[in-house]
Parts: structure tokens; sequence; C-alpha cells
């Protein structure tokens, strides 16, 4: 077989990802936090130890500010609509993807948020100085991709982080494409959020991600 879809999710899983699943529902299938015995202190150890090593492999100083998800997809559902309000506007980019621009355009219609979204070209490059208006116009929230998942293109995030911090303006940042493959210092992105999955350039299983808020 052969498979073209990592975009989507990779594939085929390392041996010890498979491995790990298996010993973790052979040895572990307990609720961890809820109970003394020893399955569910071992899937607690597990918790804290996958905290630890993604706030490693992410530059991310306090493990309290990772909080883990379903995927990419709740992790930007949960910020956007933890954070923006009735009448809000929202600075985004015209290459998002649907997890970000549906939860936005549903509040667009029902909260009256209003929605700008920066110029990128063809090749899915940004037009920063569009971007750099649009956020200078004042807005609740900026929302930027990592990486396009159709393009493959990578944004200068740590420029349009600085670019939003001078407003005063948060930037959340999808990295389901990047996390795992691409470099994120979450250190040096100051007031941001990051969403994350785990099953793409992690290479673990679906049905994991996370969020990280500074």
């Amino acid at each position: 077989m052969i498979y073209f879809d990592n975009a989507a999710s990779s594939w085929p899983k390392p041996p010890a990802v498979v491995e790990a699943v298996k010993d973790c529902i052979d040895k572990m299938a307990a609720n961890p936090g809820r109970a003394q015995h020893k399955m569910a202190l071992a899937a607690g150890r597990v918790i804290v130890e996958t905290r630890a090593e993604l706030a490693k492999l992410l530059g991310i100083a306090d493990l309290k500010n990772i909080a883990f998800t379903h995927n990419a997809t709740e992790s930007l559902n949960m910020a956007i609509k933890g954070w923006v309000r009735a009448g809000d506007t929202v600075v985004t980019t015209s290459i998002e993807h649907s997890s970000v621009y549906r939860p936005l355009e549903q509040m667009a219609s029902t909260l009256g948020v209003t929605i700008r979204a920066a110029r990128n070209d063809r090749q899915g490059r940004l037009d920063v100085s569009d971007f750099r208006a649009l956020v200078s116009g004042g807005c609740r929230l900026a929302v930027v991709a990592h990486a396009s998942n159709i393009l493959g293109t990578i944004l200068p995030i740590d420029e349009l982080v600085g670019i939003a911090g001078a407003a005063g303006v948060p930037v959340l940042i999808d990295a389901a494409q990047t996390a795992g493959s691409v470099g994120i210092d979450c250190g040096s992105l100051p007031n941001a959020m990051v969403a994350f999955t785990g099953h793409k350039g992690l290479l673990g299983p679906q049905g994991t991600g996370g969020l990280y808020i500074d």
C-alpha cells in the first residue's frame, strides 16, 4: 500500500506507539486521578510523563499550561469559543482550516462576531502588511495556521505573534500540521495559545491532542 494522506493522519505508526497503546489497554485501563489502585496510579504517571515530554518538545515552562484534548479541532474550538465574545472581531488568514472557519462563521451568525482575513497568495504566503493592518485596527483574537494543510506553506508565527503583541492582541496558533514535524518554541511566543493534535507529526493515535495557553 502507498499512503498519500499524511496531512490528515500519519501512517504507519511506529511499532513503539502501537506497543505503548496495547500496554496501556493491557495494564493501565483505569481512571487516572480517580482511584488509588495500581492501574490508576500507573495511568496517572503516564499523563504526567507525557505532559513533561510535550513541554520539553514545545518549549513550555509550566506543565500546568497544557490541557489535553481529543484533537486540534477540539483545542481550536475550546480556545475560540472560550475567548471570543459577542460582537468581537477576529483576525485570521485566508488559508485557515475549516476547524477555525466553521466556529468563527457560526459565531458570526449567532453572536455578531466579525471575521477579517489577511490575504495569502496562491502559494499560501501571507501578506504580513495586510495582517498588521487588520490587527492594528483592533480585534479580540488573531488565529493563524503554523502551516497550511493544503499547500504546506509555513507561516512566520514568531513575526505574527510579535505584530499582534505590539497591538495587545493574543494569537491562537493552529499547529496541527507542524507539532512534531517543525520546531515550535512556545517560550518565545508570549500571549499565545497553541493547538496541536497527536495523530499527525507526533505519530500518536487518533483521539489525542492538546492546547497550550501562555
